[in-house]
């Protein structure tokens, strides 16, 4: 059964403004898959080895998939805006932390653990968002 169109302008609007909003927040948080990218200054910055830098990665990774799990049994818990930012704070909090490291463990907590689970609840929220905003639902 095809989604029910939007019954308004306004609405269709609405709709708009959610995937562009969804896509330009996804955007930073796709950003776990161009890892690749950092790390040859990675290894000279924090003097680590390539093995040690594929760690932080599948640390992200998973992370990233129990956030995606995880958003789901908070959806309720507050409204999806402050979830939505709150994920996102979270986000950026883990990329600061990365950002900032000095050795493998503070870029492993900060990148692979908050990051990858920031990102992947904001994910996950933004998605819903979207998806209750095309049905005609509250988001």
């Amino acid at each position: 059964m095809p989604p029910a169109a939007p019954s308004s302008p306004a609405s269709a609007g609405h709709l708009w403004a959610a995937l562009v909003a969804a896509t330009l927040m996804n955007l930073p948080l796709g950003s776990v898959y161009a890892f690749s990218v950092l790390l040859r200054p990675l290894e000279q910055d924090l003097a680590v080895s390539r093995s040690a830098l594929s760690l932080v990665f599948g640390v992200a990774t998973v992370g990233f998939t129990i956030g995606s799990v995880g958003a789901p049994f908070v959806y309720r818990a507050a409204p999806l805006p402050l979830l939505v930012i709150a994920a996102a704070l979270l986000a950026a909090a883990g990329v600061t932390a990365a950002a900032t490291a000095t050795g493998l463990w503070q870029l492993l907590l900060g990148y692979g653990v908050v990051f990858g689970t920031g990102g992947g609840m904001a994910y996950i929220l933004l998605q819903q968002g979207v998806n209750m905003l095309a049905r005609g639902g509250a988001a």
